[in-house]
C-alpha cells in the first residue's frame, strides 16, 4: 500500500457523503474490500475517556464521516421514488 511509504502513521480519510442510505451501505462494503486490513474497524464513541494513540494506529487507515443526507436533497436528485 503506498499511503505508508513515507510515514507508518495513521492515515485519515475525510469523506463528505451525500447519499443515501442504501448508497452508503455499498459505499461501506467498497471501502471494507479495499482497505481490508488496513482499515480501523473500531467504534469510537463519543464518551470515550481515552483514544487510541498514533503508535497503536500504525499502518492503519481511519476515515472520517459526515453524512449530508436529507429527504428533500435526494427528492429533487431524483435519488428517493
Amino acid at each position: 500500500m503506498y499511503a505508508f511509504k513515507a510515514s507508518s502513521y495513521p492515515l485519515i480519510l475525510s469523506l463528505e457523503v451525500h447519499c443515501n442510505v442504501e448508497q452508503q451501505t455499498q459505499m461501506a462494503s467498497i471501502i471494507r474490500s479495499v482497505l481490508g486490513e488496513y482499515l480501523v474497524d473500531i467504534l469510537i464513541k463519543e464518551d470515550e475517556v481515552a483514544l487510541p494513540s498514533p503508535a497503536a494506529l500504525m499502518n492503519k487507515i481511519l476515515i472520517k464521516v459526515t453524512v449530508i443526507y436529507t429527504i428533500a436533497l435526494t427528492f429533487y436528485a431524483g435519488v428517493n421514488s
